[in-house]
């Protein structure tokens, strides 16, 4: 999204907080956010279900902490928080926070996207820090470009286990989520019957992080006074997409969602392009 309609957006949803506070009263719930690439999505959903929220910390658990953000969190009336990420490392004494802190888990599922690999420490190449298996593997092994294009094919897939990682990977996500307690048979059925609903295998789209904060808000007695918020999300996930290859979607029964194109910095490129830039970032690296 363009910088100036950020800004413009963000106006008009303080706008709008502004007038549900005159409507429902000053005693608006003070919220604070602490997760990963997760957070913008939170925020974005509550403060869209409820304008009235006052939200204290927003904040990445990689960038540095917000300025007195422990005593923003003591005045908190709730503690939104990635995976039980733990607050002691900031100086905040957990049972000052008793009762306050909303674990949400962090929805990794990576059927969708078998083939994607993160290589340590952070190579760049079309995107930032992820790879794909395939590519690397063919790299090392000194094939060219064209003769790896060929690899990606219903054969190869098969020989990796990539057809075999729906069962594993939703055993693991409805794990993580009745962690958290969320009834995963009625979630999971809810975002498979729209097709793939990540990104990557570590970005959800917005829609699922919606359903799991409306979820927490009634579990927690945080009001929801606007129920229908899709129209008006914005997915600040999307500007890297990691595509469904496919014969993957053709095995996960979603057709309609198989391609070989790439998205990232909203950038599109194939196939082809794609392991072009990806050969070039390795013999760069060496």
């Amino acid at each position: 999204m363009p910088n100036n309609l950020q800004a413009f957006t963000h106006l008009a949803a303080l706008s709008l907080a502004d007038f549900y506070r005159r409507q429902h009263g000053p005693d608006s719930l003070h919220i604070s956010i602490f997760g990963n690439c997760h957070y913008m999505g939170i925020f974005q959903a509550l403060q869209l279900f409820n304008p009235t929220l006052v939200f204290d910390v927003r904040a990445h658990i990689l960038q540095p902490p917000p300025e007195n953000m422990k005593q923003k969190w003591l005045s908190s009336d709730f503690i939104f928080i990635n995976d039980s990420f733990d607050l002691t490392s900031y100086g905040v004494a957990l049972e000052q926070i008793k009762g306050r802190i909303i674990n949400f888990p962090s929805v990794f599922f990576a059927a969708f996207h078998p083939d994607i690999l993160r290589i340590l420490p952070d190579l760049p190449s079309f995107y930032p820090t992820i790879h794909s298996r395939i590519v690397v593997e063919c790299f090392l092994r000194n094939y060219p470009e064209a003769q790896t294009l060929q690899y990606f094919c219903s054969s190869t897939y098969a020989s990796l286990g990539y057809f075999s990682a729906l069962l594993p990977e939703k055993t693991q996500l409805s794990n993580r989520l009745e962690k958290y307690g969320f009834q995963a048979d009625k979630f999971l059925p809810l975002w498979f019957r729209d097709g793939c609903f990540m990104h990557l295998a570590f970005h959800p789209k917005i829609r699922v992080i919606k359903d799991l904060v409306r979820d927490l808000m009634v579990r927690h007695g945080i009001s929801i006074i606007n129920p229908n918020i899709d129209s008006l999300l914005v997915d600040n996930l999307d500007d890297s997409v990691w595509p469904v290859y496919p014969d993957i979607a053709e095995h996960l029964c979603i057709p309609e969602c198989g391609s070989y194109l790439f998205k990232s910095k909203n950038r599109v490129i194939d196939l082809g392009e794609f392991i072009a830039i990806s050969y070039a970032a390795y013999k760069t690296h060496n």
